[in-house]
């Protein structure tokens, strides 16, 4: 599918709880990008970004996620999750390669103080953007 502009508007999955069109419209264009990858997962019932705002306030209040005001705006922070794992399985068995490519991406723009890309719709990431075991993020 090639669209030039988003339309949020998918029938997600049974609708999903606590997950957005929008983010499930990213999830299906990073599997068109990757087919063999996989959703590690989108919300869970834990502490963090996996999780609604609404019940990080209410179990555990001192969350990082909803401790820094800009993650308490927007339309859905209270009742959606903010997270979504984007798993690869040859990752998984040690080649990095693939996953490199796109840490690699996410970490430059990152570090990029001219590269405005993710400033506003990506608070943090974690992934593998070389060929050690040990895990990068921002």
């Amino acid at each position: 599918m090639v669209l030039t502009r988003p339309d949020f508007r998918l029938d997600t999955p049974n609708k999903l709880s606590h997950v957005t069109d929008a983010e499930w419209w990213m999830w299906l264009r990073l599997n068109e990008l990757e087919p063999t990858t996989k959703l590690g997962g989108i919300y869970a019932n834990k502490s963090g970004f996996h999780n609604t705002g609404n019940a990080n306030e209410a179990r555990w209040p001192g969350n990082y996620s909803i401790r820094i005001n800009r993650n308490r705006r927007g339309p859905w922070w209270r009742n959606y999750a903010s997270a979504l794992d984007w798993t690869f399985p040859d990752a998984q068995r040690g080649d990095y390669k693939r996953i490199s490519k796109y840490t690699s991406r996410l970490m430059k723009s990152a570090l990029d103080a001219n590269d405005p890309r993710l400033d506003m719709i990506l608070f943090e990431f974690y992934g593998q953007s070389d060929t050690d075991k040990q895990v990068e993020g921002y």
